[in-house]
């Protein structure tokens, strides 16, 4: 019994390190620009970049 329960927790161990080792998902973030009240010609469009770049 305690071989079979061992066998199962190593298993276990070893799917849960192989998930948490995948590829982390990416994040867009999106950085919009003011343009400081209305005294200020023209537009800047928005920025879009992904978290760690």
């Amino acid at each position: 019994m305690k071989k079979a329960l061992a066998i199962l927790l190593t298993a276990f161990l070893l799917v849960s390190l192989f998930i948490s080792c995948g590829p982390e998902p990416k994040v867009e973030l999106t950085i919009k620009f003011d343009g400081n009240g209305e005294d200020v010609e023209g537009e800047m469009d928005d920025l879009k970049v992904y978290k760690g770049e």
